[in-house]
């Protein structure tokens, strides 16, 4: 039905299916008992919704909705159901007259008295399945007891609840109700107030005793993780909601507070509500701290019980590292870093791709060096062995094409590789800012192989003007990359190499200061329809990569994949050797430079005079390299293997 339909159906119901169940005609400005759930009470009243239309509230059970949303809760039925029956019964009814319409319900006396919390709270101690849901969140029945957390049992569709208090002064000001067992989203959480516009924090007594004491005081998002922290001997508060306003008297209390640890929820609006309290207090009085992977403290502690405690602690700590008015004390340990990052390098590729670090793998034109990252992200969300050799730690693959170089049929050859898929930022489409909330989220939650292609491309999209030379136009680029790092993502950085050279990178030496690992990759020329490439380590922060031989084509188009050769990699010094010896007449410098393909110059030259320098080569005085009289000069093995497809096949490979 349209949304005309859907106002024309509830005009004609009115409030006559409510009224069916109440038993009494219904106004705006008066309660009853509430059809759904047992109540004694008049707590449940009309009032004109957004749509100028009867919508009701309950301030008993918290129910809210209108007279759609009213016979899916007291019929159990779907929208679409309760839609079909309403449809039914009045489609064709005359609109019934409705009295003057005020656009909030009738206020009730508040009604949750510290007699009724006690009774709740005797429910819940002998309730079994209601304590083992506390037990499951880390709260015992004492420390239930002691924060008086009660329960409000089930009643027709009306689910079980756990009941929350929060006093104030001795009166309850508030009550939060979770729902436990089997429940709808929508009724997880009820939250009642006293003062309807009046926020207060649970647990207030807590922040006393931490002002009294000098303890440290937990400020939290949820009730239940409030009771958890207080259960393993730690002080804490929980803000009311994601949209909490502080109070004065309660932005005092936390002032009086030594120090101040905020830890919400570490999703947007989490992380807003403690920097709205954040703003209240003096700097130096507080810490945040933000869970990586989890949703808050509740999650972290489910993923490991035993070590909640330790973890709560180490973040504490490293927060506490990072304060702007630090102190000598505050500084990290060269123990602590150790036994936080251990005293191995962590590979999310092993020996080839550094676990949150940044990997630049650059080349020039046609090189596959975008095939290759595509590659290497397909093997690690499929848990795949890249080059059937080097096993990798199973995580998401992302690939930010800014290049628009990662084209369908690329996509295609790989698709035997697992089920697991890449997921895509296109240029076609839109192409995220690096230092987007959205994408930092991402990497916060999945802990990605992140594919960002490529280095030139983003410069250009971070300014209008930019000079790629210099560092102060390129490391903000870099520095951006190392955020995401941090949050969780694990970083492959396409770049590309100088023209002159296939194995140095352009532009500013800042790449050299801010990436892990460097890989050239060098493409030789196909020879019978086979394309060689090597993957040439270079020197950089993080150590220096292994050198590897690999065959693009035709193992990419037949395999899927790229495939090592058979026979182990030779050094340079031992390639410029073969090459010398496959000269009968023996060659010059400019000769071996020009003809010796997969090698920088300035390794080719280091080689050659190594070579010299062993005797394995010599050079006369016309410059001519050659091998030694009465050494063998044995063509080494490097055998080209027969091509598996037509020559014409090659032309699909033209823009790799």
């Amino acid at each position: 039905m349209s949304n005309s339909e859907l106002l024309d159906l509830k005009r004609r119901a009115g409030m006559r299916p409510v009224e069916d169940h109440t038993g009494k005609q219904l106004a705006y400005g008066e309660l009853c008992c509430c059809p759904l759930h047992e109540d004694h009470d008049p707590s449940f009243g009309p009032y004109a919704g957004p749509d100028g239309l009867p919508h009701w509230h309950c301030f008993g059970c918290a129910w809210e909705g209108d007279v759609i949303n009213f016979v899916e809760k007291k019929d159990g039925l779907s929208t679409r159901n309760a839609i079909l029956r309403l449809k039914e019964q009045y489609s064709n009814a005359e609109p019934p007259e409705l009295p003057a319409k005020p656009s909030t319900p009738i206020q009730q006396p508040w009604k949750w008295t510290a007699e009724k919390v006690e009774k709740a709270a005797q429910a819940l101690q002998r309730d079994i399945e209601a304590l083992e849901f506390l037990e499951s969140r880390g709260i015992s029945p004492e420390q239930a007891l002691s924060a008086k957390v009660g329960l409000l049992p089930a009643y027709k569709n009306y689910p079980a609840r756990i009941v929350l208090p929060t006093f104030v002064d001795g009166d309850v000001a508030a009550i939060h109700l979770r729902a436990f067992g089997t429940f709808e989203d929508r009724d997880k959480w009820r939250k009642l107030r006293r003062d309807e516009k009046t926020y207060h924090l649970f647990s207030r007594d807590a922040a006393r005793e931490a002002a009294s004491s000098g303890a440290d005081l937990y400020v939290v998002e949820s009730q239940l993780d409030c009771v958890m922290l207080k259960g393993i001997g730690l002080l804490a508060v929980s803000v009311d909601t994601a949209n909490h306003v502080l109070t004065v008297a309660d932005t005092a209390l936390l002032e009086a507070c030594r120090r101040v640890i905020l830890a919400g929820d570490t999703d947007k609006p989490g992380q807003d509500c403690a920097k709205r309290i954040e703003d209240k207090l003096p700097e130096k009085n507080y810490l945040r701290i933000v869970p990586q992977g989890v949703k808050d403290l509740g999650e972290m502690r489910d993923e490991s019980p035993d070590t909640f405690t330790k973890r709560l602690a180490k973040l504490v700590r490293y927060s506490a590292t990072m304060r702007d008015d630090f102190t000598f004390v505050d500084l990290l340990t060269e123990s602590e870093f150790i036994e936080d990052e251990g005293c191995d390098q962590k590979y999310l590729v092993d020996k080839l791709i550094p676990e949150q670090r940044i990997t630049m793998i650059y080349a020039t034109e046609k090189s596959c060096k975008s095939l290759l990252a595509f590659y290497i992200g397909k093997c690690v969300c499929n848990n795949r062995k890249v080059f059937d050799s080097f096993t990798v730690k199973q995580r998401p693959a992302v690939y930010i094409d800014a290049e628009d170089g990662l084209l369908n049929v690329y996509v295609a050859w790989m698709r035997n590789l697992g089920r697991e898929q890449v997921r895509l930022f296109k240029l076609n489409r839109k192409i995220p800012a690096l230092d987007s909330p959205a994408l930092l989220e991402m990497c916060r939650k999945e802990r990605p192989l992140l594919i960002v292609d490529s280095f030139h491309k983003f410069i250009g999209r971070e300014a209008a003007k930019v000079n790629v030379w210099r560092s102060s136009d390129t490391e903000p680029l870099l520095e951006k990359l190392r955020q995401l790092c941090v949050a969780g993502a694990t970083i492959i950085l396409i770049h590309h190499s100088t023209k002159s050279d296939p194995e140095q990178y352009r532009d500013t030496s800042v790449i050299g200061a801010n990436v892990d690992f460097i890989i050239a990759v060098v493409a030789a020329e196909p020879v019978n329809g086979v394309k060689r490439i090597r993957m040439v380590g270079q020197p950089s922060r993080g150590g220096h990569p292994q050198n590897l031989d690999l065959i693009a084509f035709p193992a990419l188009i037949e395999l899927g994949k790229f495939t090592l050769e058979n026979d182990p990699p030779k050094s340079d010094l031992e390639r410029v050797v073969e090459f010398v010896t496959g000269m009968p007449d023996g060659c010059t410098k400019r000769q071996i430079r020009d003809g010796l393909k997969g090698i920088g110059s300035t390794k080719k030259d280091a080689a050659l005079k190594e070579a010299e320098k062993q005797g394995r080569l010599v050079c006369n005085k016309d410059n001519i390299y050659s091998v030694p009289r009465g050494q063998a000069r044995e063509m080494l093995d490097f055998t080209v293997p027969e091509a598996r497809h037509d020559a014409g096949t090659m032309l699909e490979q033209e823009s790799y």
